[in-house]
């Protein structure tokens, strides 16, 4: 009742306004654009060099005290810089690596269009005594 003395439904109330509708919209365009940045920006250059002491039964007593470094997703293409790249691979022979293992993701490509670049760069880094073994990723084979 009110104060006329007249019953009042109460009013029903909206779960999802249209303030409420911008708000949530603004904070997902705030959102993609922030991942966006991080896919282009941080992602690409990111370098982590971890020291990992590995005792392994069985080892080949040639191995004992080999270091082995691994790297993975060069990207060659668009999105990293070939100069960064070549600061990389220079970091990587100061790590004086017994062996190289490179993990995939050479480039980034739709097909074959990068093959050169690859084969260019890839001659910058110099197997270590040791020898490198590596396996190609997802990205090697194209977006088709």
């Amino acid at each position: 009742m009110n104060w006329t003395g007249l019953a009042v439904e109460p009013q029903k109330r909206r779960l999802f306004t249209r303030r409420g509708f911008l708000k949530l919209s603004a904070a997902g365009i705030v959102a993609a654009a922030g991942i966006g940045a991080y896919a282009v920006e941080i992602e690409p250059h990111w370098v982590e060099i971890t020291h990992v002491n590995m005792s392994l039964n069985n080892l080949p007593a040639h191995w004992v005290g080999k270091r082995i470094v691994q790297i993975s997703d060069i990207h060659i293409g668009r999105r990293v810089s070939n100069e960064f790249l070549l600061e990389s691979f220079k970091t990587i022979e100061q790590l004086d690596p017994d062996l190289l293992l490179i993990t995939g993701d050479f480039q980034t490509a739709r097909s074959d269009e990068r093959v050169d670049d690859v084969w260019r760069l890839m001659r910058n880094l110099r197997p270590p005594a040791g020898g490198c073994l590596a396996v190609l990723g997802n990205h090697d084979y194209g977006a088709g």
